[in-house]
């Protein structure tokens, strides 16, 4: 497991059995956002060194050492079911895909900017996508083929929650798609009469 400080910083590699921590990078980065990559010996992150701007780099699991790959304001961690892409947002604001092996920015065809990716469908072919307009009392997730722009809607998660919902997180999603978890605020009061006051 990785974990790191709560304002960014070194990342730090957690054993999930029987070890100790170590800590895993040693370079002027503050991390954010960070994924394992499918084999387990990379790691993906969202960093920024001072002076730069966001960006991704690729760190190695066994040395710490990582190298930037892609350009400044080019940034995110949603990771393809091969390992090969991942789903990132462009200085424009807009989403697209970008091939961790070298290539380019690739937009996501008539995708408005006001969606943010939050997984890959498990066929590699789509992302799951929720408009990112801060905490609502539902969350609806569509899925949008990488290559067409067509969009779909898939599932809406808060509805069935009921009163005192506030707001709701977007969902975690497994790489399967069949599980997923997330987080809501429910805030119940109650209501009292007072008779007799003075």
């Amino acid at each position: 497991m990785i974990t790191k400080p709560a304002k960014g910083g070194s990342l730090n590699l957690v054993p999930t059995g029987a070890g100790e921590a170590r800590t895993l990078t040693h370079d002027a980065v503050s991390y954010g956002s960070v994924r394992f990559l499918p084999n387990g010996k990379r790691l993906l992150a969202v960093g920024i060194e001072a002076g730069h701007g966001g960006r991704d780099y690729m760190i190695d699991v066994t040395s710490g050492d990582s190298k930037p790959i892609t350009p400044e304001g080019i940034f995110g961690v949603q990771i393809s079911p091969d390992g090969k892409s991942a789903a990132v947002r462009g200085p424009d604001g807009k989403l697209g895909i970008w091939p961790l092996e070298g290539g380019g920015f690739q937009p996501i065809p008539g995708l408005e900017p006001h969606y943010a990716a939050i997984a890959w469908t498990p066929d590699g072919g789509s992302v799951y996508v929720v408009p990112s307009r801060g905490r609502t009392k539902s969350e609806i997730v569509s899925r949008v083929n990488v290559q067409t722009g067509k969009m779909e809607p898939w599932k809406t998660f808060g509805e069935e929650m009921g009163a005192g919902v506030t707001a709701l997180a977007p969902p975690h999603l497994s790489s399967d798609g069949n599980a997923y978890a997330y987080l809501y605020v429910r805030v119940l009061s109650e209501a009292y009469v007072v008779n007799g006051l003075k």
